[in-house]
């Protein structure tokens, strides 16, 4: 792809999406429509191999690259190689291509409940921070064994044998991901204001812990942890832990409505998933400086072309992508 980017512009059913979901598949090695693997094989094969290889022009720190991506329908096997070589891990393979992908499907970010958005914070986070993913991991196994415990029935000190280890974990995943949402408001709202003609908006994280006004990880773990002892009774009735990351969640919050009607999108539920996508894109440039692209898949209409033109040149502009190719299917 030119650095200029690609549209690919054609009817229904033609390979467009396929085209954007091979690159997504590169960077997080699933689907970004939530399908199995062995629901991507084409119908009457195996396998499908999805190869991918980036060039770094002009930066003697940068290179390029070649992954690749296979599933075996037969045994469910899947195998992922970085330049040739195969890594103990599948998630060692993580974020090699920073991809970051835009669809009609993201209007739950919006519009949705706090799972959703945490889910999408997790893949970001998870591809762009280090150790995001093994305290995300290691806090969701302590969670399960912790309601698992308060399920039977436990008492409270056979409970509370799980509450060290979901502290330190859940800690280090709400600092991370506070301190990501805090350092990515400004760029959000400054790709907001450009898209909706000059509206203030916001992104905030809350947490179901009291926190302090810092984010370090040592600073979280006594307030999450006098939290749990807090609940203990509510716990108990519910037979599930009630305040954790994974009752948290992160809100765009529109602080002023613009003077003067824009075409630049055609609600604020656009505008704001345009903005998430930008900002999302500028961070995974800044984190990881290696090849780029923003992919986007929307449905169209007659009086999308205004909005197109000014979404697209929002995520890839060089201050959102880096100036890295970028792909667009209607």
């Amino acid at each position: 792809m030119p650095p200029e980017g690609v549209a690919l512009i054609g009817d229904n059913a033609q390979g467009k999406s396929n085209f954007l979901e091979a690159i997504y598949y590169l960077e997080t090695l699933r689907s970004f429509r939530g399908a199995r693997d062995s629901q991507m094989v084409a119908f009457g094969e195996d396998v499908f191999r999805v190869v991918g290889t980036t060039e770094a022009e002009g930066d003697e720190e940068r290179r390029g690259g070649c992954v690749a991506a296979a599933f075996q329908r037969r045994g469910k096997q899947k195998k992922v190689t970085i330049d040739g070589s195969e890594p103990e891990r599948l998630s060692d393979a993580l974020g090699h291509l920073s991809a970051v992908i835009f669809s009609p499907a993201d209007i739950d970010l919006v519009s949705g409940g706090p799972a959703e958005r945490r889910r999408f914070l997790d893949i970001v986070l998870s591809l762009n921070e280090p150790g995001y993913l093994a305290a995300l991991q290691q806090y969701r196994r302590g969670l399960q064994r912790r309601n698992a415990s308060l399920k039977a029935g436990d008492p409270a000190s056979l409970v509370s044998v799980w509450d060290d280890g979901l502290v330190r974990s859940g800690a280090e995943v709400v600092a991370t991901r506070r301190r990501w949402i805090d350092g990515r408001s400004g760029a959000f709202g400054d790709y907001y204001r450009r898209v909706s003609g000059g509206a203030v908006s916001r992104m905030t994280y809350r947490s179901s812990v009291p926190l302090p006004e810092d984010d370090a990880v040592e600073s979280v773990q006594e307030p999450f942890r006098e939290a749990l002892l807090g609940t203990r009774e509510r716990e108990r009735r519910m037979g599930v832990s009630v305040v954790g990351p994974h009752r948290d969640g992160w809100y765009p919050v529109q602080v002023a409505r613009p003077r003067i009607a824009t075409t630049c999108a055609s609600s604020s539920t656009t505008r704001t998933r345009v903005s998430i996508c930008a900002t999302t894109a500028r961070a995974a440039s800044a984190g990881r400086p290696r090849s780029r692209c923003a992919s986007w898949r929307r449905r169209r209409s007659a009086t999308d072309a205004a909005r197109s033109r000014s979404s697209c040149s929002t995520t890839s502009s060089p201050s959102s992508t880096g100036g890295e190719a970028s792909a667009c299917s209607s």
